[in-house]
């Protein structure tokens, strides 16, 4: 896969000046949220961290959850 995060190179303008894994922030942290149901992942919210790779020349981000497998293990716990 031809990602910034995975080959160190922006796929849009071909730039190595790559500013890798930087939190995202907004008033708090931007995060990943999945609501559980009551019964469902014990009926409480829970947040996952997100990652960001930005190229420092055209701006072209990519943002990753930092724990997908448990992303994955929450949502199929309630879905």
């Amino acid at each position: 896969m031809n990602t910034i995060k995975s080959r160190g190179v922006c796929p849009k303008c071909k730039s190595r000046g790559i500013v890798p894994n930087v939190e995202a922030v907004d008033s708090s942290s931007l995060a990943i949220r999945i609501y559980g149901e009551a019964g469902g992942y014990n009926g409480r919210a829970h947040n996952f961290p997100v990652r960001v790779w930005v190229c420092g020349a055209c701006g072209s981000t990519e943002l990753y959850v930092s724990q997908p497998q448990e992303v994955l293990q929450a949502y199929q716990q309630i879905y």
